[in-house]
């Protein structure tokens, strides 16, 4: 599991007809932000993933991302 900070342009957070819960945006130290949980195999490539405002742990993805999940 992985989670990748991705930083968002101030003017993005005021788009029409959008909220931050819809966009995956949060604040963190930096500005706004969202955060991008991945789960993947073994050569990396991503089976699963969630998108949350940037703030968020990664530890409060880990069982979303892993439930239903069968290991070898």
């Amino acid at each position: 599991m992985d989670g990748s900070v991705i930083r968002v342009h101030a003017c993005a957070a005021g788009a029409a007809n959008s909220s931050a819960e819809n966009a995956a945006l949060g604040r963190s130290k930096g500005g706004f932000g969202c955060k991008a949980h991945a789960l993947c195999d073994v050569l990396g490539m991503p089976i699963k993933f969630i998108l949350t405002g940037g703030q968020e742990a990664e530890c409060k993805q880990a069982i979303p991302l892993l439930g239903n999940v069968k290991a070898l």
